[in-house]
């Protein structure tokens, strides 16, 4: 691997840098929620596409997430969850004028996460 692609030390952050605003403002499934199944497939997922029985557990713990998260917010889509659309700039811009990041995204964050780590609990 060249060093232009090889891996940050610290790489999630940076690799779930897209998926803000439902992957890149798009208003997709939340960000957060997916970065849930990130950390959750780090840990369970499978190392061999083989595996299949590795891959139908990380995928009922995955199932299991999503249905708590959804459970949770009524929704797992950011454009419902936050009732904008961050493709426009006016949508962007309440998004900060309104601090929505801190009123509701913080608050995803802190669900899926504690979420993937019940999961992952024996």
């Amino acid at each position: 691997m060249t060093a232009a692609y090889a891996p940050a030390p610290n790489c999630f952050p940076r690799v779930a840098t897209c998926f803000g605003g439902g992957m890149a403002r798009r208003g997709e499934v939340c960000g957060a929620l997916t970065g849930a199944l990130l950390a959750l497939g780090a840990v369970r997922g499978r190392d061999d596409s083989s595996d299949h029985e590795a891959k139908e557990q990380a995928y009922r713990l995955a199932a299991q997430v999503v249905e708590a998260f959804r459970h949770a917010f009524g929704e797992i889509l950011c454009r419902e969850l936050i009732g904008l659309d961050l493709t426009d700039p006016r949508g962007r811009e309440t998004y900060t004028a309104e601090k929505i990041h801190e009123r509701k995204c913080v608050e995803f964050v802190a669900e899926a996460a504690r979420l993937a780590h019940d999961a992952l609990r024996p």
